[in-house]
């Protein structure tokens, strides 16, 4: 993408706190204790939901869209999240009051190779779309980690992201494929947490290698899944000590001392779709989230 096209606060910089709605890690896993972990294994083996075909789904979000529209505002969910959260509504609600937040329907699960091309098939339509229309909307787009994956696939395409007013990211994936971390396109915020082990780069080969085998696991494939995530925790104890650390919210009584790295607070990303306006405190942390050496 070129440097005229989509900056982020960065990948693995800090969202700078803000009072407001502080969400839980998303999905089935926002449950603590054992429970909770076992619901979130559950729904990383589980059968994704059918899809109708993208042409249906793509159809179905133009025709919400009212002819005239000045302003489009796209929401993409977080993996195993069927709807919007009430939290990501609350902070919609508080800053963008009335709004009319499109919703992108796609597989949203861990099978990953199938998930983040039928979100991002869905919507490269709708901005195929919006693109055509006269005169062309304003376009938001809003997205929180495979979903913030799908938004980035989107727009390493330029002819999609030209489309694009403005978008903010929260959690983006490291096996995302552009990183707005280099703040190379001023539209895009991507506002990722120190320690949030999803937003990590491990380097190219690494970044595939677990998420590959986070797709077999999906896929019911233990052994092929877990080998190799077994195998790299064992050559990388401190990505491994950062993993186990970021679980710890789970644990009864220490979700207030450990809350999920994997869970934001909307708010300040929402009022930047609003306003345009950044927060020059959210850079804070690019020096915290490193890969760990051992």
């Amino acid at each position: 993408m070129s440097s005229s096209a989509i900056s982020s606060v960065g990948r693995g910089m800090a969202a700078s706190p803000v009072q407001g709605v502080a969400a839980p890690a998303p999905g089935a896993s926002s449950k603590s204790g054992l429970g909770g972990l076992i619901a979130a294994l559950q729904a990383m083996i589980a059968d994704p939901p059918a899809q109708p075909p993208v042409a249906e789904r793509v159809a179905e979000i133009l025709r919400r869209i009212p002819a005239g529209s000045q302003r489009v505002v796209i929401w993409v969910r977080g993996t195993n999240d069927r709807s919007m959260r009430p939290d990501v509504r609350a902070a919609f609600d508080r800053e963008m009051p009335g709004e009319q937040i499109l919703e992108i329907d796609y597989e949203a699960s861990w099978r990953f190779a199938e998930s983040v091309p039928d979100g991002a098939a869905v919507l490269r339509g709708v901005l195929e779309a919006l693109a055509r229309r006269r005169p062309r909307p304003q376009v938001m787009l809003a997205g929180e980690s495979q979903g913030a994956w799908v938004i980035s696939t989107a727009l390493e395409d330029p002819s999609l992201a030209q489309v694009v007013t403005r978008a903010v990211l929260w959690g983006a994936p490291a096996a995302a494929p552009v990183d707005f971390a280099d703040r190379h396109d001023p539209r895009v915020h991507e506002i990722n947490h120190p320690g949030d082990i999803v937003t990590m780069d491990l380097g190219h080969a690494a970044n595939q290698r677990l998420v590959s085998s986070i797709d077999k696991l999906a896929h019911r494939r233990y052994l092929a899944g877990l080998l190799p995530i077994v195998t790299f925790g064992l050559t990388h104890p401190a990505v491994l000590g950062r993993l186990i650390r970021a679980q710890l919210w789970r644990i009864p009584g220490l979700g207030s001392k450990f809350p999920s790295p994997h869970g934001y607070d909307f708010i300040a990303g929402v009022r930047y779709l609003r306003t345009g306006q950044g927060d020059p405190d959210a850079a804070r942390g690019v020096a915290e989230l490193r890969v760990p050496t051992t």
